[in-house]
């Protein structure tokens, strides 16, 4: 199995991230861990080049444009690494990182997310669009696909997708969109990344059908460890051995058994990543 999108980069894990990383290998698990900034984006390379079949993504997350104004609405066990000071996305720092670690397999995470006040007016918008677009030139010329987060900005995502598009394409992480904007994700090419979110018993009902129209081939397992824990760990802090559960899960909406899917989603992430 391969975790696409974990976080053992992530201060959660600053204690026993080599039990928890040798946890999910020990299961023939490989892991691609996530950078939301320039920092965890080092450590996650760092992290690639520490262990076998351990990979590497970096990327400025859209928070970070945004720090101090978006922590304040912010509880700590929220979606990213919460700091109090901005962070400018620095192209020629992180075309160094990934031209130094052949174990960089992507570029993000990063993408619009309109979800919070402080990353919701105008200006704020128009400046994750233009950081994006930066990292879109940076995935295109290192010709690496990109892991895209979205939130609340899905018809932007799509709009600048067209007008920008990635050379190597991308998977849009943990969708969550409706059934129009994923049919058009799927058109342009794209993947559609899905956590434990698919276990979880309520207002899931369309996500549900999402999987259901799938194609096989454009399909991704993930964690967001350590956020998002599957049914039956949920609440708790979340890991990339977990990501069986949500592999078991899509099983179950495809019609498939679990040896089945675990085959089709590790040959569509090797073929994503070139791993």
């Amino acid at each position: 199995m391969i975790d696409t999108h974990a976080h053992i980069n992530f201060r959660a894990y600053k204690d026993d991230y080599v039990e928890v990383t040798k946890r999910a290998l020990n299961n023939n698990i490989a892991i691609i861990n996530v950078g939301s900034q320039y920092s965890t984006s080092e450590r996650a390379a760092k992290l690639a080049e520490e262990f076998e079949n351990v990979y590497a993504a970096i990327g400025l997350h859209p928070f970070h444009l945004f720090a101090q104004s978006v922590a304040e609405q912010v509880d700590e066990n929220e979606l990213f690494e919460v700091t109090s000071r901005p962070e400018e996305f620095d192209y020629k720092k992180y075309l160094e990182l990934a031209k130094t670690s052949k174990k960089v397999v992507a570029i993000g995470e990063c993408g619009p997310d309109f979800h919070y006040d402080g990353a919701n007016t105008s200006e704020a918008r128009e400046k994750q669009l233009e950081v994006f677009n930066q990292q879109i030139d940076l995935a295109n010329e290192l010709d690496l696909p990109m892991i895209i987060h979205c939130r609340e900005g899905y018809d932007e995502l799509i709009a600048e997708l067209k007008n920008h598009p990635l050379k190597k394409g991308g998977v849009s992480h943990c969708f969550g969109g409706n059934i129009l904007q994923a049919k058009q994700l799927l058109e342009m090419g794209y993947y559609l990344g899905f956590t434990g979110v698919v276990t979880f018993k309520n207002r899931v009902e369309e996500l549900h059908e999402i999987v259901r129209m799938m194609p096989h081939d454009r399909m991704l397992s993930e964690t967001d460890c350590p956020y998002l824990a599957p049914v039956p760990f949920r609440g708790k802090r979340n890991e990339p051995a977990y990501v069986e559960y949500v592999v078991k899960k899509l099983a179950d909406l495809k019609g498939k058994t679990f040896f089945e899917m675990e085959k089709i989603l590790d040959d569509n992430a090797k073929r994503l990543f070139n791993l």
